[in-house]
C-alpha cells in the first residue's frame, strides 16, 4: 500500500515480480500442461491455485467488502498481489519457535545465504 514510502521499500523492491518468479504456480494452463504433462505436478499446482483462491475469497475479499481501509486500497489487495505475496512468503520464510509455538518469519536478505559467490 505504501510502496516507496514504506520503511521496507529498499528490501521489497529487490523481490522478484510475479513475472520474474519461475515457479509452476504462475504458469499459464497451456504451458503448465505442455511442460508438466503426465506428472503429478499439474494436479498439485491446480490444487494449490484453488486453495489460494478459496483462502483469498474467504479472508481478503470479505475484508474488501466490510472494512473501509481495504475498500480504499482495493487495488493493493487484488488476487494477483495476494498470490505473489503468498509465493514470496513460501519461498523466502523460515520457521522457528516463539513461546513454544512454531512461527513463520520473512527474513529480509535470507535468500542471499544460498547464493554462490561469483568467481573472479
Amino acid at each position: 500500500v505504501k510502496a516507496e514510502a514504506s520503511f521496507w521499500w529498499p528490501y521489497l523492491r529487490l523481490l522478484p515480480t510475479r513475472e520474474e518468479m519461475s515457479v509452476p504456480y504462475f504458469l499459464e494452463d497451456e504451458a503448465l500442461e505442455r511442460i508438466l504433462n503426465g506428472s503429478m505436478m499439474v494436479h498439485a499446482v491446480r490444487q494449490q491455485q484453488h486453495e489460494r483462491r478459496v483462502t483469498y475469497d474467504k479472508i481478503v475479499a470479505a475484508m474488501l467488502k466490510n472494512h473501509s481501509f481495504f475498500m480504499q486500497h482495493a487495488a493493493a489487495f487484488s488476487l494477483e498481489r495476494y498470490e505473489w505475496a503468498w509465493a514470496i512468503l513460501e519461498s523466502r520464510s523460515i520457521w522457528w519457535k516463539e513461546a513454544n509455538e512454531p512461527a513463520r518469519h520473512l527474513v529480509p536478505m535470507l535468500d542471499f545465504v544460498n547464493c554462490k559467490e561469483l568467481e573472479r
